[in-house]
């Protein structure tokens, strides 16, 4: 059964001077729900968008096959683009000049960009993660280009779309957070392994694997706590000792048993060395300028 929502319901009311989405039926059975997307006063033209909604996919600014006119006809009222396929093809400069993506495809309905990071996963053989951003080369003309986040939301401007996926002020500031962490703590790893002996043959081999552990999973909120110095030795142990786990092989299966086996040697090296690494870690994190030796 399908029933309306009583309108106090403001909880599922999310609203901003450019957007706003009140969900306004749901199914008591499946929880499904029915909603509203309006625009604000710029962009009344292109909303209300009810949802769920069939969003066609024009990666590059275009649905191959299909003029505006036929869109409309199909009752599209909103289209997807990629932020990162723009940005190469035609490129921020071009749709500047044309003054944004509407134009530039004759579409004077919806537009939901991404923020072009889902491409390091995707094209993950195109691209490099470096503390920047992403590096990718271009399958095209194997040009290269730097998205960072500030980089993404330029492109994103340029295109000029009413909706952009999703919150990305706050997701784009959290991971900024995430990464000025992140590097303080590979700095803190760095600078006890490279300083003790004992570690000297399984440097390369335990950056690694460091980054590999916290600079992919990072992205992942229960990880955010290790780079807030909440996690104790027990909890990095417990994170070293699940990808020993039958499950945590599943997960890495791709790259062989030896990230296994050095798992447990970093357990195993790290032990004694983890309560003096999270204090350090810790204490740069009180003392930002603080400069490890």
């Amino acid at each position: 059964m399908i029933r309306a929502l009583p309108k106090k319901n403001s909880l599922l009311k999310m609203s901003s001077s450019a957007l706003n989405f009140e969900v306004t039926h749901t199914c008591n059975t499946t929880k499904a729900r029915v909603g509203r997307l309006t625009f604000g006063r710029n962009h009344t033209s292109r909303g209300p968008i009810d949802t769920p909604v069939f969003m066609p996919v024009g990666t590059q600014g275009t649905l191959k096959g299909l003029t505006p006119e036929q869109l409309h006809q199909l009752n599209c009222r909103i289209i997807l683009g990629n932020t990162y396929h723009l940005g190469h093809r035609p490129g921020p400069d071009l749709l500047k000049e044309m003054g944004g993506l509407h134009s530039f495809m004759h579409w004077d309905g919806g537009l939901l960009t991404d923020s072009g990071g889902f491409q390091m996963v995707s094209l993950l053989k195109l691209s490099q993660v470096t503390e920047d951003g992403v590096k990718f080369q271009s399958p095209h003309d194997q040009s290269e280009m730097l998205l960072t986040p500030e980089k993404s939301i330029e492109i994103q401007n340029v295109i000029g779309k009413p909706v952009v996926d999703p919150k990305l002020t706050q997701r784009i500031n959290r991971l900024l957070n995430i990464t000025e962490a992140e590097k303080k703590f590979n700095t803190v790893l760095d600078a006890y392994i490279t300083s003790d002996a004992t570690f000297a043959s399984y440097k390369s081999e335990i950056l690694k694997l460091i980054n590999k552990f916290f600079s992919f999973q990072s992205l992942r909120p229960d990880i955010v706590k290790i780079y807030r110095s909440l996690y104790t030795l027990v909890d990095i142990n417990g994170l070293i000792e699940f990808y020993s786990s039958p499950l945590g092989k599943k997960l890495i299966v791709k790259e062989g048993q030896a990230d296994v086996r050095l798992a447990q040697l970093v357990q195993n090296k790290f032990q004694s060395q983890m309560p003096q690494i999270m204090l350090s870690f810790q204490q740069m994190f009180a003392n930002p300028n603080q400069t490890i030796h």
